[in-house]
């Protein structure tokens, strides 16, 4: 994004002062230009049952221990007793305080996983690898926040990508690949294939990237796991 010598402000700069006054505004400005199509009721979702939520929390464990032994073919996988599920908000600081303790010293980074400090020797690898599980068997994320999407909030979460979170990037001086049908998103999504909305984004900086993605994020906070 190169300096041409005009002195008209940059999109992304204007963008990111019209985002400063708060993204309320900003939403209302959106909404107000996708008036002749509005969201459609947000979904309303069943909670989990408990049989459910410890069914998904089985596979999840048994994924990870699958890959595991695909690196580590006749790895031991650690068995201890589940101490509690925890939140998004905390597993960070649960998984790096658990696997310091196993004696792989880690600290929550700003992706909101774990970085360890000092990296594990390659021969350490498997040794640190097989704490991690552990960790993740003692303190697993609560289901709640890795169930599924339903087909009703796939629908909305399109619907969302088309009124609200394109228009967002646009108005960000970036753009958008084509939108797929509702039915190839829906379907892609369903076999871990998610449309990506914001392209190619190497045109931007990495701080520039970095705040289009948390003004204008793929699923609403109506929608994100609480």
């Amino acid at each position: 994004m190169g300096v041409t010598g005009s002195s008209r402000q940059p999109p992304w700069r204007l963008f990111t002062s019209i985002a400063a006054v708060g993204a309320v505004a900003f939403s209302a400005i959106l909404l107000t230009a996708c008036a002749s199509e509005a969201l459609p009721p947000v979904p309303s979702v069943a909670p989990l049952s408990e049989a459910q939520s410890e069914a998904l929390a089985v596979s999840i464990l048994e994924e990870k221990g699958d890959r595991i032994l695909s690196l580590y073919p006749g790895a031991a996988l650690p068995t201890p007793d589940r101490v509690r599920f925890v939140t998004q908000s905390e597993i960070a600081h649960v998984k790096a305080d658990c696997v310091t303790e196993q004696g792989f010293p880690a600290a929550p980074n700003d992706e909101g996983g774990i970085t360890y400090s000092p990296v594990p020797p390659d021969e350490q690898a498997e040794a640190q690898t097989l704490a991690a599980y552990a960790c993740d068997v003692m303190y697993p994320l609560d289901p709640r926040f890795t169930r599924p999407y339903t087909e009703a909030e796939l629908r909305y979460i399109y619907a969302n990508l088309k009124l609200t979170v394109i228009p967002c990037i646009e108005q960000a001086g970036s753009s958008s690949p084509s939108l797929p049908s509702e039915h190839v998103f829906i379907e892609g999504w369903e076999n871990g294939r998610h449309w990506n909305p914001y392209g190619d984004s190497g045109s931007l900086t990495m701080e520039e990237a970095s705040e289009i993605h948390e003004l204008c994020p793929m699923v609403p906070a109506e929608l994100q796991r609480q």
